[in-house]
């Protein structure tokens, strides 16, 4: 995995855990959405090609947004 600035992407890992951070205002929800799932994906097949197994019950999604200002 690599931090990517044009997609807004930053990643960090140690041993087995890895931190997937995807940001952007919610006009890029569906995008990041797509993009977490293509990192997904590279990860299962690195983890394929290396004989390494992830565990799904252990995965966390969390979500932060800022509330909207109030006027």
């Amino acid at each position: 995995m690599t931090n990517n600035i044009a997609l807004q992407v930053s990643a960090i890992g140690f041993v087995d855990d890895i931190h997937v951070l995807i940001y952007g205002d919610l006009t890029f929800l569906e995008r990041n959405c797509r993009t977490l799932e293509k990192i997904h994906e590279s990860c299962e097949e690195w983890a394929s090609k290396h004989g390494a197994q992830f565990a799904p019950e252990k995965y966390e999604l969390i979500h932060f947004a800022k509330r909207p200002k109030l006027i």
